[in-house]
C-alpha cells in the first residue's frame, strides 16, 4: 500500500513539475514541486478528524497561496491546480489513504502577504462561516481529533436552483445556487491587471482551455450573473464578448441584452448559452447532500420545495464518549 501512496505522490510531483516547465509565466522560483507535495501529504495527516466511529474525514477545501501579488501567475496556478489531472490525482491519494470528505474537493488559489513563504504553498482548510451559504461547516475538538457537529449549508434564498453543464468544462459540473447573486465566468479570480486587486470571484466557473475551439474560450471572465429577486431567478449579461442567450422549448433563442437592469427571467429547464457553452437551469432544486446518510440527513422528498430547511447534526458528550470507546475497542 505504501508503494501505491508513493507512486501517486510521485505522479503529482511530476505533473506539477512538468506544468511549471512548460509554462512561460512560472518558474521553480515560484513553486518547488517536491516540497509542495511533501507538505500536502503531511497536512492531510495533521488535518484528519474522526467522525462517527472509525471514519476519518479531512477538509474538502484545498487553498493555494501565492505570496507576491501577480495576476498572471495567479491565473496560471489556478489553471494548473484546477485541472482534471491534478484533481483526479489528489482524489486518488485521499481515497488510497482511507480518508473521506463531506463534499467534492474545492480548490482555491489566492494572494497571501509579503511575510509568508515566498514559494507557492497549499493547505487543506475547512470552509469558513462565511461559506456556510454554499457549503457544510463543522465544529471540531482539535485536542481529541474529533468532529463534534456537522451543519448543512444555510442558503441565503428560500428556493434553490441548479446549474448543470451540458457542453464545455467547469470546475463543478453540477452547481447549486444558494445565494442572491451568482457570478458566472471563466476562471475563479477576476484580477485587475493594473492594480493586481481582485475584481470579483466567479461561482460557476468555466476552466481555461488550450484548444481554440473549446466552448470555454467563448466565455468571458465576467460573463453574467444570476440574481434571485422576488421569488424568481433572472440572468443578466455583463457585456460579454460573445453574448448570453436562453434556449426555451417552443421558442426562438432569447437574447439576454447587456445593460438591462431587469435581466431575463429564467424558467425551469431553460438552457442558457454563455458564448457557445451550454448550461441547464433547474428551478426548485433540492440540496441533495452527497455525504454519508449517517453524517447528514438529505432533505426529505416530502418537504415543500419552496421551503428549504437545513439539517443540523449534534452529538451529545455521552455519544462522543461512546464513539471514542468504540474506536479504542476496535484498535
Amino acid at each position: 500500500m505504501a508503494v501505491e501512496y508513493n507512486q501517486i505522490l510521485s505522479n503529482i510531483e511530476k505533473y506539477i513539475s512538468d506544468s511549471v516547465k512548460s509554462n512561460s509565466c512560472l518558474s521553480f522560483d515560484d513553486i518547488e514541486p517536491s516540497s509542495l507535495v511533501e507538505a500536502l501529504a503531511e497536512d492531510l495527516v495533521q488535518k484528519r478528524f474522526i467522525w462517527l466511529g472509525n471514519e476519518t474525514y479531512i477538509p474538502n477545501k484545498l487553498v493555494g497561496t501565492l505570496a507576491i501579488p501577480d495576476a498572471d501567475k495567479l491565473e496560471e496556478l489556478e489553471v494548473i491546480f484546477n485541472s482534471n489531472k491534478f484533481v483526479s490525482l489528489i482524489n486518488a491519494y485521499i481515497s488510497k489513504s482511507g480518508f473521506k470528505m463531506f463534499g467534492p474537493l474545492k480548490l482555491e488559489i489566492k494572494f497571501g502577504s509579503q511575510e509568508t513563504n515566498k514559494k507557492f504553498i497549499m493547505e487543506f482548510c475547512w470552509p469558513g462561516e462565511e461559506e456556510a451559504v454554499e457549503d457544510i461547516t463543522v465544529k471540531l475538538d482539535e485536542s481529541q481529533g474529533r468532529i463534534l457537529e456537522v451543519y448543512n449549508l444555510k442558503p441565503e434564498i428560500p428556493r434553490l436552483a441548479r446549474l448543470s453543464l451540458v457542453s464545455g468544462e467547469a470546475y463543478s459540473d453540477n452547481y447549486l445556487i444558494t445565494k442572491v447573486v451568482t457570478n458566472i465566468g471563466r476562471l475563479r479570480n477576476v484580477i485587475d491587471r493594473d492594480t493586481g486587486k481582485l475584481i470579483r470571484r466567479n461561482d460557476f466557473v468555466f476552466a481555461r482551455n488550450i484548444n481554440d475551439d473549446s466552448p470555454n474560450n467563448s466565455v468571458s471572465r465576467q460573463q453574467a450573473i444570476i440574481k434571485f429577486n422576488n421569488g424568481k431567478f433572472y440572468v443578466h449579461d455583463n457585456g460579454s464578448a460573445n453574448g448570453t442567450e436562453i434556449e426555451r422549448a417552443g421558442f426562438e433563442p432569447i437574447e439576454v441584452l447587456p445593460g438591462n437592469p431587469l435581466g431575463m427571467q429564467l424558467e425551469h429547464y431553460d438552457l442558457i448559452r454563455f458564448g457557445t457553452a451550454l448550461v441547464r437551469f433547474e428551478d426548485n432544486a433540492r440540496i441533495g447532500v452527497t455525504v454519508d446518510r449517517d453524517a447528514l440527513e438529505p432533505q426529505a422528498e416530502t418537504e415543500a420545495a419552496s421551503h428549504i430547511q437545513t439539517t443540523t447534526v449534534k452529538l451529545t458528550r455521552e455519544q462522543i464518549e461512546a464513539e471514542m470507546r468504540k474506536l479504542l475497542d476496535s484498535e
